[in-house]
């Protein structure tokens, strides 16, 4: 995996200028997402995912900060912006797309989707389970989140901030390596 992960490019900053709606899914690992994407139904989703490697220290602060090229702390940098950007569990009742339509007409708007972090912290569910568990929140809440973009003529940005490697104490971020490190991300333009 290290072969590999040397030969990605470094993460590139995703551009705020089109005014993109981004999907920050925390802590996923290559093989999640692969198996994952696999899962997804009929979300009208028709991208191909696109590596890079994170540069950044494997951590949220750190790792977000590097996917928008920000040289301080994403929420401060987010804020002296103008840009709104959610914090969601992932186990809410309505729709992300919910969450930044007020936003969504004059300015990008992104969303971060804690939920396989957050779980892989508190070993709420095996590893095994991940893949399931995100594919089956993206099956829910990528249809609502494409269709804001069709209607703003958007774009949408799926992609993580770091991914979780297994050691001994359970799954953990922060030490690198290609589990942590290898980032996809998937561009869909809405139309």
């Amino acid at each position: 995996g290290g072969d590999w992960l040397a030969s990605l490019p470094p993460v590139k900053s995703i551009m705020l200028a089109d005014l993109p709606v981004v999907l920050i899914l925390d802590g996923i690992s290559p093989d999640v997402w692969l198996e994952a994407l696999h899962s997804l139904d009929h979300t009208g989703l028709q991208a191909r995912t696109q590596w890079a490697r994170l540069t950044a220290a494997p951590k949220t602060v750190d790792a977000v900060a590097a996917l928008f090229g920000f040289d301080h702390d994403p929420m401060l940098e987010f804020a002296d912006r103008n840009i709104p950007y959610q914090q969601a569990k992932g186990n809410e009742e309505h729709n992300l797309a919910d969450l930044i339509v007020p936003f969504v007409a004059d300015r990008p708007a992104v969303v971060r989707l804690a939920m396989i972090d957050r779980i892989a912290h508190n070993r709420g569910i095996p590893l095994a389970n991940m893949a399931a568990v995100l594919a089956g929140t993206l099956n829910k809440q990528i249809p609502p989140l494409l269709k804001l973009c069709t209607e703003y003529d958007r774009r949408l940005v799926i992609t993580t901030d770091h991914g979780l490697s297994l050691d001994k104490g359970g799954l953990t971020h922060g030490q690198g390596g290609v589990y942590e490190q290898a980032i996809p991300r998937v561009e869909s333009i809405a139309r």
